[in-house]
């Protein structure tokens, strides 16, 4: 099973373990990605790439039951700056709020 599908079962399973499970996800979905179907173009496989940080963004904040409003979810998902996402995972580890992660 491969995709954003199985992302999100990955994801979902992943909700609630330590930061570690949350770490390996992302790095499945880079493997996944970068071994999926040749025909794929990069611009393709970079948009998996992103996809699969935004939602290690929301796992992370998931498991540490801090709230994510609708926009804030859907400037996450929107978000294909792999940087950025980055970024956001590693202060949605320490981050007191969800609103304070993207300032």
């Amino acid at each position: 099973m491969g995709g954003v599908v199985a992302l999100e079962k990955r994801s979902a399973a992943c909700r609630g373990r330590d930061r570690p499970s949350e770490v390996m996800l992302v790095r499945e979905c880079h493997i996944e990605a970068a071994n999926s179907s040749p025909k794929r173009s990069k611009k393709a496989v970079a948009g998996e790439i992103a996809k699969a940080k935004s939602h290690a963004v929301l796992t992370i904040l998931g498991a540490r039951k801090i709230a994510v409003s609708a926009p804030l979810r859907s400037k996450i998902l929107a978000c294909t700056d792999i940087t950025t996402l980055e970024h956001w995972i590693q202060r949605a580890v320490t981050v007191a709020g969800s609103e304070d992660l993207v300032q």
